[in-house]
């Protein structure tokens, strides 16, 4: 079984027949003799596999081939030569394993230096893993290549200009990874659920960010059935009423982290979406897709339940709304149908006086949650305490809201622990114990909240 895609790679369309369990680095290695993205951790961490989709920095690894149809894909092969001197003259490589994705979101920082009024280098250079070199040097490679582009131009002739020669195509059968699996990719939603309705078994896909980790060591997955909703542009965009933001059911961490007005109303969201991964995640991840994966140690699913998030679930049935603190039963279970999809995630807008998310891991990016914590306090709504990494699901803490909403005299962080104990169950397990858990929660409570919450002292 094949799928037949159509796509623009390095300025050359492109037609050909793809395995449906192709990732599109293994398309870009084994296929198109491309081997300049690496293949290294295999789950979106390294950033070795780093390319441009549609001119944004994505992890090869954890994108379908099929998804490129219809795209503009940029590889290192793409970029200018001369790139290289600024990383070599600041010592930012050494061995050469992680060199051509530093050099792709390098060189996109530099052709899009309007990102560094937002953030900082070395954030925006977190998704590219080096052991041997050291990051002083890669930032110090950037930097110097922003001074070479001149920052402040809107764009930098170079790279994405150059066009080198079409690469040689292999047969189907040089594919890494081939599968029995059957690819569906509908342009509406009534399609899809369908779609979904007559395959039970079928899985929708978006991002695919969780879905394709470790995707080669997982036979059984290249076999299934998937519905790729990319193409539905009604879920894409994000949109503002009156009284709420409504997040597309497609809508990803970096729509969110750029508008400025979200930023502006709803803080924790850029917040959260800033530790989901680092840009080569949070352009293909999806803020729907990490409250349907359900993992407990989720970024994204505090925030949006701190804001008192609605679902939308939608089937050939209808419709439904649900409370997102009231849509997980227990550990990866869902109150979702198997033919459900979310189509949006409505988030009331209110006037906070309390705004606050922590994320506690073991380092300050790229990191799975020890303990994470996300407060707000609305006059009109009272208090919303959220905590993910401590149960087994992330879990609105309502005796801890009634706490502080009590006004009763909180002295220190052990005034929370019988609330605590309440609230969440942790366990032991290779990241944390149970009893680090619910201490730090209980500090990252009292010392959050003590200026601005009444009773704290």
């Amino acid at each position: 079984m094949s799928v037949s895609i159509r796509f623009r790679l390095n300025g050359t369309d492109l037609c050909l027949d793809i395995a449906p369990a192709e990732r599109l680095l293994d398309l870009l290695r084994y296929r198109l003799d491309l081997p300049g993205s690496k293949e290294g951790c295999g789950e979106g961490e390294c950033g070795a596999c780093t390319v441009y989709l549609d001119g944004l920095p994505v992890d090869a690894c954890l994108v379908p081939a099929w998804q490129v149809r219809g795209r503009d894909v940029e590889t290192i092969e793409a970029i200018d030569p001369a790139t290289l001197d600024v990383f070599l003259r600041t010592g930012a490589t050494q061995c050469g394993a992680c060199t051509p994705g530093v050099v792709m979101t390098g060189s996109w920082i530099r052709d899009h230096p309007q990102v560094l009024e937002t953030h900082a280098i070395r954030e925006l250079m977190a998704g590219n893993l080096c052991r041997c070199t050291g990051y002083d040097g890669i930032v110090e490679g950037v930097e110097a290549a922003l001074e070479g582009a001149g920052v402040g131009a809107e764009t930098v002739a170079g790279g994405a200009d150059r066009q080198p020669n079409p690469p040689s195509i292999r047969p189907l059968e040089c594919a890494a990874i081939v599968g029995s699996g059957e690819i569906f990719r509908p342009h509406t939603l009534d399609h899809a659920l369908s779609l979904l309705a007559d395959r039970p078994d079928a899985v929708p896909i978006a991002g695919a960010t969780d879905l394709l980790v470790h995707w080669p060591g997982r036979p059984a997955a290249h076999d299934r059935t998937y519905v790729d909703l990319t193409a539905i542009e009604a879920l894409r965009p994000h949109r503002w009423t009156e009284d709420a933001l409504i997040l597309g059911g497609l809508t990803t961490y970096w729509d969110v982290i750029g508008d400025a007005r979200a930023a502006e109303e709803f803080p924790l969201l850029r917040a959260a979406g800033r530790q989901v991964g680092a840009i080569q995640i949070q352009a293909r991840g999806t803020w729907a897709g990490n409250i349907a994966n359900a993992s407990p140690a989720a970024d994204g699913v505090p925030v949006l339940m701190a804001y008192d998030a609605v679902l939308t679930l939608a089937s050939t049935a209808g419709e439904e709304e649900v409370a997102l603190d009231e849509f997980y039963l227990g550990y990866k279970e869902m109150r979702m149908k198997p033919d459900q999809i979310i189509t949006s995630i409505r988030l009331p807008r209110r006037s906070f006086d309390v705004q606050r998310f922590d994320k506690v891991g073991s380092r300050a990016a790229q990191a799975i949650t020890k303990v994470g914590l996300a407060v707000t306090h609305a006059p009109s709504a009272g208090w919303r305490v959220v905590a993910n990494s401590v149960a087994s699901t992330v879990t609105r803490c309502h005796a801890s809201e009634r706490l502080l909403a009590s006004g009763a005299a909180i002295s220190g962080p052990e005034a929370f622990d019988d609330a605590i104990h309440s609230d969440i169950a942790p366990i032991d397990d290779i990241r944390s114990t149970a009893a680090y858990r619910a201490r730090v929660l209980g500090r990252l409570l009292y010392f959050g909240l003590r200026d601005c919450a009444p009773g704290l002292a």
